[in-house]
């Protein structure tokens, strides 16, 4: 009787055993922990413990690789490269790019592979390939453009608990940020050009994004085009969001800002030093922009 309790219960044990062990080797679960690895490097991040992020990011991307989790391992591939290029370790970030934007030519992965061509037109620079860079930084400023084109960027799925989605308007200061950031992009062009001594070429890239930050019209106006218009609307029918007149006050500052950098370089003609700081002054906005972009994201 004692000797069958014991066997009994020392079956339980093992199949009690087994069935957490299986659990923890459940892709669902090393999914979590690869999530809860990524929160741990950013909080050393934060602190300015750059190796130890390194650490937790490659330990999340080694199990990333291992169960599949496909957009979490092409986003680490970024976050890894990022941190490496802060450690000045080039060869690493080279690596880790190359494979998210081969990884990231596909349907829904568009942001990564924006952040991963302008993170590899950065690395171009540093290798003193200005050719190169152009030619990563055209193809994601072309590419963020068109993701924040009038006929895609109005809208925005929201997942509903228990499955589903519901499409509802972006802030119309969402859509704005994102539209200037984008063109704002193509300054990075204009100084693979500079490197390259192409200052003609430049310019005409900087005339063009003032030409383009003109043409961001008042949201309230039909002219406007569809996705700030929309926006717009969506933003009244919701009764909330920002007042209309933050968009205006921050368009103007940007626009401001791209005319004086562009009367500089008429001033300084084709110098070399009057581009780059033209360049300089229009992507110093670009942070600025992503802080708040961020607030939307999470807040």
């Amino acid at each position: 009787m004692w000797y069958a309790i014991i066997i009994v219960g020392g079956l339980i044990v093992l199949i009690v055993g087994a069935s957490v062990l299986a659990t923890r080797r459940s892709a669902k679960y090393r999914n979590a922990r690869g999530g809860m690895l990524k929160q741990q490097s950013a909080e050393l991040l934060q602190k300015g413990d750059y190796r130890g992020a390194l650490r937790k990011d490659l330990k999340a991307l080694s199990i990333f690789e291992k169960t599949g989790y496909d957009r979490a391992r092409v986003a680490t591939h970024i976050a890894v490269a990022r941190i490496s290029l802060a450690l000045d370790e080039l060869p690493q970030a080279v690596a880790h790019l190359e494979t998210a934007y081969r990884d990231s030519r596909k349907p829904e992965y568009e942001q990564f592979h924006i952040e991963s061509a302008e993170l590899l037109g950065d690395c171009a620079m540093q290798q003193r390939n200005p050719q190169a860079a152009a030619d990563y930084y055209k193809e994601s400023a072309d590419l963020e453009e068109e993701e924040t084109s009038d006929d895609r960027f109005p809208s925005q799925r929201v997942p509903l608990p228990g499955g589903g989605q519901v499409i509802t308007g972006r802030p119309l200061l969402e859509v704005v940020m994102r539209r200037v950031y984008a063109l704002l992009g193509r300054a990075n062009v204009a100084r693979a050009h500079i490197a390259a001594g192409d200052f003609g070429q430049a310019r005409n890239i900087l005339q063009g994004v003032v030409t383009s930050l003109e043409a961001v019209k008042d949201p309230q106006e039909p002219q406007a085009g569809v996705g700030l218009h929309a926006a717009y609307l969506f933003q009244i029918m919701a009764g909330g969001g920002l007042p209309l007149e933050n968009v205006s006050k921050f368009m103007d500052d940007v626009r401001r800002a791209s005319r004086m950098a562009l009367a500089e370089l008429d001033r300084r003609e084709e110098g070399s030093d009057a581009v780059e700081r033209a360049c300089r002054v229009l992507l110093s906005y670009r942070p600025m922009i992503a802080q708040a972009l961020r607030r939307f994201k999470f807040g």
